[in-house]
Parts: C-alpha cells; sequence; structure tokens
C-alpha cells in the first residue's frame, strides 16, 4: 500500500511539474462583436427633422447638386421601415423640386430679354414652359408636406411640448417649406407680370390697341454649306418689314444660340458677312439670324427670326491608345506609352498633351504621334485600381483627342530573409540577422520592431536590407518550450507595404532544468534509504518479500554435494549485519528445497505457506526449516534486532536441514 500511494503521489508531481516548466502562448478569448444583423438600430427623429431642414436649405439656395447628394443618403440611413416611405417621397421630391427651381428662375431671366427683344413667338413657347414647371413645383411641394406630415405623426410631434427639440426641428422644416412656396408664388407674380401677349406688350409701351405692331422678315443663305473648322463661310440675307426692305438695321448671327458677329443692312434690307467656323468639333453646327427692336423700332416691329440653317463642319479626328507598363507604386516612377491614329488624315508630327491621375492634373508635355512619358505615382496614392487619363488639346482642324487606362496601384510585399538559432538558451540572448528586400529592391532605412517575450528590440535595416541585433531574454518559470518572435516591419518608401509576420523559437531554461535535475538527484539520493527505514520500521505493516528463485534444476541428492555447499556458504557469509546474514543462510535453504522438491514460489505465498506445503519434502529436516523460517518471520515483522548468536543458530538450522534431508535421502 506505502509504494502505491507513494508512487502515484510522485507521478502527480512530476506531471504538475513538466505541465507548469513548457511555456506556452498566452490566448485571451477576444470579446465577440456584436451581430449587425441583430444590433438595435440607433434612430433619433431629431437628427432626421434637422436633416430635412439642411436639406431644404439648398433648395432655397437654388444648389441641386448638393441637394441630390445629400438625400441620395437617405436609403442608407437608420430609419425605422414605418417611416421609409416617406423618407424616400421626401428625397424624390425634394431633388425634383431642386432642379425646376433653378430651371424656372433661369427661364425668367431668358424670358424678360426675349420679351425685350420683342421675340413673342419664343417668349409665348418659353412662358408656357415655365408654368408647366412651375405646377409641377407646386405637385412636389404638396409631396413634400405629406412625407413632413406623415413623419411628424410617427414621431407624435403633436404631443412633444411646445419647446422641446422635438417640436422646433419638426417647425423648422414647416418653415422651409412656407419659404419655398413663397418663392414659387414670387416665380408666379414675376412670370404674370412680363406680358405674354401683343396686346400687353403693347399697353407695357403706352401703344394703342390700334396700333399694332408690325412683323418683320428675315432670311439666311451660307455659302459653302460645308467647311473645315476655322475657315471662313460667307452668310447673306435680306431683312424686310411687311415685304418692305429695312434698311440700316443690326443682324445678329447665331451660332447654336450663341451671339457670334453681327452685320448691318443696307438701303436694299440686304446684308452679308464672313463667318468663320468656330472650333467646335461638331459634325454641324446650327445658325440663324436674328433682328429686334432697338430704339425707335421698339414698339413698332417685331423680332425675326431667321429659319435655321445647317452649316456642315469637317475636322480631324485622331484615335489615341494609352498602355502602362509594369506595376505602379506610390512614389515611383512608371512608363507611360501612346500612340496617335489619324487613319486617312495626315499627322501632327507632335502636339501637347496633358496626364491625369484621376482628377489630379500631372504633368504636360508634347507628344510625339508613338510616344512614352514617365510619371510619378503620388506617395499618398491609395492603393487599389486608378484611371490615368491622356488627353491632346484641339490643335487647329485637329479636335481634341482624350484616352484612359486603368492603373493598378500597389505597394510591393517585403520579403524576409531570416537567421534564427534552433534553440536559444535562456538566460542570455536570441541573435538574429536577416535581409529585406522585395521585387523592386532592399528595404532600406526601414523601421524593424521585434518582440520576444517581454522583451522589445528596435533597429533600422540598413542600404541593403540587412540588419543584425540580439535580443536578451530574461528569467521565466518554464523550463523548455515554444515562444513566438513577433517581428514588425514599417518601410521607409511609400512603395512598400508594412509587413507583419511571426516566428518560433525553442527555448530552454538551463538554470530552472539544472535545478530540476538536482532536485530528482536529490530524491534518487535520498528516496531509497527513506523507504527503506520506513518499510523496515513501521510495526504493524505485513510485506511479504519478493525472492528470488530459480528454476528446479535435477540434483544429486548425496550428502557430500550438500555438505559441500553448506561449507561454500558458510565462507561466504562471514561477513555483513546479522539481519542480511540470517536471510542469507534462508535463501540457501529455499533454493536447497527448490532443487530438490522440483516446484517454485507462487505469487503472494507467505514464507510459512511456501514451508508448511513443501517442508514434508525435507524429511526429517522439516522441523529444522519451519524453525528457521519463524525466525526470518520475527525478523521481517517486527523490530527484533538480531544477535550474533542468531546468526549462529540460524547457520546451524540451515546445515542441520541439509545434513537431515541428505540423511533421509540416502535411507
Amino acid at each position: 500500500m506505502l509504494h502505491k500511494n507513494l508512487g502515484k503521489r510522485l507521478t502527480v508531481a512530476l506531471v504538475c511539474l513538466l505541465i507548469f516548466s513548457v511555456t506556452g502562448s498566452a490566448v485571451l478569448a477576444a470579446e465577440p462583436h456584436e451581430d449587425p444583423d441583430t444590433a438595435k438600430v440607433v434612430f433619433s427623429g431629431i437628427a432626421l427633422l434637422r436633416y430635412y431642414s439642411n436639406s431644404l436649405d439648398f433648395v432655397l439656395g437654388k444648389n441641386p447638386a448638393e441637394v441630390e447628394a445629400r438625400l441620395a443618403k437617405m436609403p442608407f440611413a437608420s430609419i425605422p421601415q414605418s417611416l421609409e416611405e416617406s423618407a424616400n417621397d421626401f428625397a424624390t421630391a425634394s431633388t425634383n423640386i431642386s432642379y425646376l427651381v433653378v430651371q424656372i428662375d433661369d427661364g425668367l431671366g431668358k424670358l424678360r430679354g426675349l420679351v425685350g427683344q420683342f421675340r413673342l413667338d419664343e417668349a409665348t413657347e418659353l412662358a408656357g414652359q415655365i408654368s408647366d414647371n412651375l405646377s409641377q413645383a407646386y405637385e412636389e411641394l404638396y409631396q413634400i408636406e405629406q412625407a413632413i406630415e406623415t413623419t411628424g405623426e410617427e414621431l407624435k410631434v403633436a404631443s412633444a411640448p411646445a419647446r422641446s427639440d422635438l417640436r422646433r426641428s419638426y417647425d423648422e422644416v414647416v418653415v422651409r417649406i412656407n419659404r419655398i412656396r413663397e418663392m414659387l408664388a414670387l416665380y408666379e407674380e414675376l412670370l404674370k407680370s412680363t406680358g405674354l401677349t401683343p396686346e400687353e406688350l403693347l399697353k407695357s409701351t403706352g401703344l394703342t390697341p390700334e396700333e399694332l405692331l408690325k412683323s418683320t422678315g428675315l432670311t439666311l443663305e451660307i455659302q459653302p454649306a460645308v467647311a473645315f473648322v476655322g475657315d471662313d463661310v460667307r452668310f447673306d440675307g435680306v431683312l424686310t418689314a411687311q415685304n418692305l426692305p429695312l434698311a440700316g438695321r443690326e443682324v445678329v448671327l447665331l451660332v447654336s444660340g450663341s451671339q457670334n458677329i453681327t452685320a448691318t443692312t443696307d438701303a436694299g434690307g440686304h446684308y452679308q458677312g464672313v463667318l468663320p467656323v468656330p472650333y467646335r468639333y461638331l459634325p454641324d453646327l446650327d445658325v440663324q439670324a436674328l433682328c429686334y427692336p432697338r430704339d425707335k423700332d421698339i414698339g413698332l416691329y417685331l423680332a425675326s427670326l431667321s429659319p435655321v440653317v445647317k452649316l456642315k463642319v469637317l475636322f480631324y479626328e485622331a484615335k489615341l491608345e494609352v498602355t502602362t507598363a509594369g506595376k505602379a507604386y506610390p512614389g515611383r516612377e512608371i512608363t507611360l506609352a501612346g500612340r496617335f491614329d489619324y487613319g486617312q488624315s495626315p499627322p501632327l508630327i507632335q502636339r501637347k498633351a496633358e496626364i491625369y491621375f484621376e482628377d489630379a492634373f500631372i504633368t504636360e508635355f508634347v507628344a510625339q504621334e508613338v510616344f512614352t512619358q514617365e510619371i510619378k505615382i503620388d506617395t499618398g496614392a491609395d492603393v487599389g485600381k486608378h484611371i490615368i487619363t491622356v488627353s491632346a488639346a484641339a490643335d487647329g482642324r485637329y479636335a481634341p483627342v482624350a484616352a484612359s487606362s486603368i492603373l493598378n496601384v500597389t505597394r510591393a510585399t517585403p520579403i524576409l530573409n531570416l537567421t534564427i538559432p534552433d534553440i536559444a538558451l535562456i538566460p542570455g540572448s536570441v541573435g538574429v540577422e536577416g535581409k529585406l528586400y522585395s521585387e523592386i529592391g532592399p528595404l532600406s532605412g526601414a523601421l524593424i520592431k521585434m518582440k520576444l517575450d517581454k522583451s522589445n528590440v528596435e533597429l533600422t535595416s540598413s542600404g541593403d536590407g540587412s540588419f543584425d541585433t540580439k535580443i536578451r531574454v530574461g528569467m521565466g518559470f518554464g523550463m523548455i518550450g515554444w515562444q513566438d518572435l513577433t517581428i514588425q516591419v514599417v518601410p521607409k518608401e511609400p512603395w512598400h507595404a508594412p509587413l507583419n509576420t511571426t516566428s518560433r523559437l525553442l527555448m530552454v531554461n538551463v538554470v530552472n532544468i539544472g535545478g530540476f535535475l538536482a532536485i530528482l538527484v536529490f530524491l534518487g539520493i535520498y528516496l531509497p534509504g527513506w523507504l527503506r527505514r520506513r518499510l523496515g520500521e513501521s510495526p504493524g505493516r505485513k510485506m511479504r518479500p519478493g525472492l528470488v528463485v530459480t528454476p528446479p534444476e535435477p540434483v544429486s541428492a548425496s550428502s557430500d554435494s550438500v555438505l559441500v555447499s553448506a561449507s561454500v556458504a558458510e565462507r561466504e557469509s562471514d561477513n555483513g549485519e546479522p539481519r542480511h546474514r540470517i536471510f542469507y543462510w534462508y535463501r540457501l535453504v529455499v533454493r536447497f528445497l527448490l532443487r530438490i522438491a522440483r516446484v517454485s514460489l507462487r505469487p503472494q505465498q507467505t514464507l510459512r505457506e511456501f514451508a508448511d506445503e513443501h517442508s514434508r519434502v525435507l524429511g526429517p529436516g522439516a522441523k529444522y526449516f519451519v524453525e528457521l523460517t519463524r525466525m526470518v518471520e520475527r525478523l521481517l515483522y517486527s523490530q527484533y534486532r538480531p544477535t550474533e548468536q542468531d546468526v549462529e543458530n540460524s547457520r546451524q538450522l540451515s546445515i542441520r536441514v541439509e545434513e537431515e534431508s541428505a540423511g533421509g535421502t540416502k535411507g
């Protein structure tokens, strides 16, 4: 029982010590993130109403682009489902009315100009468009009001205190809606006051209804009808009033609606001139002649606009191809290659071109028909796909041309060749050396941060990317185990990406191992003696000694051989403690008995059981063997200390057993 309990305790202690000695990485349980699908939506009605107010401010400020940009974000806001429909209606109606307000405002300004020139037909048509836009704007405003009312009901604005933020935010939206309504009403009044009929115009000039305005007529011809940009074409025409020529009137030539040049009619109402074809690289241009009343003609003649004459425009076009060679890295140059293809047109020897990275101007250069150009990518360029554009401006008869190419900006991934020992000793230092490089070249001046257990080291790489350092490792409680060497590389050059890597080291704590071995040696020396004393001095414990036995073997029963063995045993047992010498004589008798009886000891068999079963084989010597057995049992199971006399008695009993057994065998 003592052996079993002690063995269990030692085993448990050793296992615990080994587990404690193996160093490992601490694993910290990360706090889980909240599931976005189940997360509670955070919504503020006050913030929503203020967002509406700010958006309507841009409607009043006639900035439709900003209104559209702001309200385009509405579908992505954290709006409750009950408010989604009203929010979408508000966004759509506010965007529409912002564009309508700008169209109405611009239209009224143009209408005043047409009326001032007595261009009644055009003014009447434009006034109808403005009126339609006003009607649509009122409809959009009604949709905004309905959306705000629905929002107010959902937010329970009516039950909110009068001075609460919710109530004030709602009232601010209503105030802006009323301002928009007032603005539309003002536009409506301006439209009515302009005068849309000849009678109203006559009334504004003080003429009587009987004094009717005289209509005018205007013709226009262009020769030639086909011309290159920059070339001159001739134009001429006739201005009449009630089929009579009007002399000395100024005629304006309009090219695609814009005033270009003027000509004055002669006595026959004829006008002519030379029109330089504008450098507008369009297939054709709309040309018209316009004459409107001035000075004394106001209130007497109506304005006249000639039919549209199409002028076919010729120019040279080119196709431009742009390619990039290799990868693009922030802060490094890249080669841009391009080619102009003029087709059947005569090629330009060279022309100015500009390069843009996204919308940012990079450089201007003179491009040949086939060209290459080095450009430097901005150090702050984001990694990813970008558009790079080459634009060649118009050059005489040559139309402008532009081409774009997708440029993939990336950062080179550093490669680390690291040399570390397979095994590192604690305490001491770990030598670390290596080299940093990439597909571009070495990482020069890169900041390198290393961490091993609690030790931290910072250094910079040399010009060729190499580095060499030592990390001191302090004492710990472990003996042997793996530790992570964490390396973080922060490149100096913007074209290199950061690097984070981890290597593993087998750390051996020689001090702790030495102490552990010393403990084992101490236990190995002290424990056996302690166990012997414990087993030999514990009263009342019955332990069955383990006897060393040999298989039965045939022996001669002659007395001579027996006596010889006894005499040999006598010489071999002269020294030693009395206890051990008695055991020695007993073992000789047991061996003798096992040989002549041809038996072996059974497991868990006591000495007395063995003597009772097999002592009869000894014949007359059996009684001496039983007496010797009892002497040995006394030594094993008591604290009795034998004397020399006991040793002599055991020797005599052993000899008598052999002698009597030999005599009985002969008889």
